[in-house]
């Protein structure tokens, strides 16, 4: 169960922080996305772009969460087997201190 709670804190870290990786990539992306083709500049309606750009936004904003989140969960997974690869090593040879309690 502690390695769920584990994994589970991870995901939520990385879905925060891909977030807020995506608010400081995202206008810039969507500038770009946005802007028009041509030499010429097109004549466009406001209310329509304000709302596609900002469907754009929240939609580039959950991209960012979720692969934060994917990222950061398998580095958890890859941190938690390499660790209990120590632990299996250390069990194996006999380290002092992974007897248990003293008797």
């Amino acid at each position: 169960m502690r390695v769920v709670k584990t994994l589970t804190l991870l995901a939520l870290i990385g879905a925060v922080l891909g977030a807020i990786a995506a608010t400081f990539v995202a206008p810039g992306a969507v500038t770009w996305y946005a802007s028009p083709g041509g030499a010429a500049a097109a004549l466009c309606d406001c209310a329509k772009l304000a709302r596609e750009i900002s469907a754009q936004l929240i939609r580039i904003q959950g991209i960012g969460a979720v692969s934060g989140a994917v990222v950061f969960f398998i580095a958890g997974i890859v941190f938690r087997a390499g660790r209990g690869k120590k632990l299996d090593k250390a069990a194996a040879t006999g380290t002092p201190g992974d007897a248990g309690p003293p008797q």
